[in-house]
């Protein structure tokens, strides 16, 4: 089926963005300026949905505002050395004042810096911790001028259903002055706001190197070729990695179920909670890892499915992550000590996704069945539909 002859209503009713339909407009050249250079490149509301956006690391956005002092340190933030499962609760004392607000007419924002800074209600980052520079995350959480955020891990031990109750009001500073983004505080005013959410399982993380690597120990090479490999094991699994290829990659995320699960239901629950707050502002949830392809992607196309997306439309949303190319290939460089060739871990074409859908299709008969395996059964499909249209 192609995609320009599907028609809106295929996908339950969710309208499309003209962002999007823009960018698919465009057929297979979509990648070359599929999103604009800033702070988080690969950018865009997901296909299908109006209020779910995806994106890459977006710490360097943190650049744009004024550090917290010594005197902010009851931020919304526990930092990740802070976590143990020992730990009463991942969420941490309510946070110290904004710095700065700016507004979206005054500062030459991209979309995806205006979008995080003052639009976002849920964010989550599906990176682990080794991904994150942890003094760039507290100053966005701690200043985004939209209102900061409340840190909440994955496995939050009050559940995320508590966990992302009704959110609380907190205060914002209104930017009152010129276009410089860092003014005295008598360029500001106050307003309350609704409280924000930062989902992570930064140290618990339940998707790292460490448990891609164990996955690969456990299901791609044998006891035996482990025991004959010696002291050049790595050097085993590094290779078959690389044999593997970026669906191998894409197979051992998506077996990773409780991440998928988390994330799926955190979407669900924060929009049913949050449709609107008391100033018009509308729900809306960012998902992002570190490129914004692959962790973001599997999240997106599992999204996708569930409001009836087809095939191909999915095939050519992820293809738009191809934008980001010549980043991932610097990174995938020291991937496992730059020991193995992995150039091909940083590719995003059709055919990656394609055959990912016939591997969940191939082991649990259908995307549905997936999904009902990882704990987003029937129930919680019917009630995301219900809540992203």
């Amino acid at each position: 089926m192609h995609l320009e002859s599907v028609e809106p209503q295929t996908l339950a009713g969710v309208e499309r963005t003209p962002a999007t339909d823009a960018f698919l407009e465009k057929g297979d050249d979509a990648n070359e300026n599929a999103t604009p250079k800033d702070r988080m490149p690969n950018f865009r509301n997901v296909y299908g949905f109006t209020r779910l956006y995806r994106g890459s690391c977006p710490d360097d956005i943190a650049d744009l505002l004024k550090p917290p002092t010594s005197s902010d340190q009851n931020s919304s933030y526990v930092m990740v050395d802070d976590i143990s499962e020992d730990s009463d609760s991942f969420a941490s004392t309510s946070p110290s004042p904004l710095l700065m607000m700016m507004q979206p007419e005054d500062l030459s924002l991209s979309e995806s810096e205006r979008f995080l800074l003052n639009d976002a209600t849920l964010w989550i980052d599906m990176r682990f911790r080794k991904e994150v520079n942890q003094s760039k995350l507290h100053t966005l959480l701690t200043q985004a001028p939209g209102g900061a955020f409340e840190s909440i891990h994955f496995k939050d031990p009050r559940g995320l259903e508590k966990a992302l109750s009704t959110p609380k009001q907190r205060q914002r500073r209104i930017y009152l002055g010129s276009c410089n983004p860092i003014m005295d505080s008598a360029d500001y005013d106050e307003e309350i706001v609704s409280q924000r959410f930062y989902l992570h399982h930064h140290g618990q993380d339940l998707f790292s190197e460490e448990s891609f690597i164990k996955y690969v120990s456990d299901n791609w090479v044998t006891p035996k070729q482990l025991e004959n490999a010696g002291d050049s094991k790595m050097m085993l699994l590094a290779k078959t990695i690389e044999d593997r290829g970026l669906l191998g990659m894409n197979e051992a995320m998506l077996e990773h179920h409780e991440m998928m699960s988390i994330a799926l239901q955190a979407i669900t629950i924060h929009f049913e909670e949050w449709q609107e707050d008391q100033e018009g502002r509308p729900a809306k949830v960012l998902v992002h890892c570190t490129l914004g392809k692959d962790r973001t992607g599997n999240l997106s196309m599992l999204c996708q499915h569930i409001i009836g997306a087809a095939d191909e439309e999915i095939l050519r949303d992820y293809f738009l992550s191809q934008c980001i190319r010549d980043v991932a290939l610097e990174k995938v460089k020291t991937y496992l000590g730059g020991k193995v060739d992995l150039s091909s871990y940083a590719e995003c074409n059709k055919e990656i996704m394609r055959d990912t859908l016939a591997y969940l299709r191939g082991k649990y008969g259908s995307l549905d069945g997936y999904l009902d395996c990882i704990g987003f059964d029937h129930t919680w499909r019917q009630r995301f539909v219900k809540v992203v249209k």
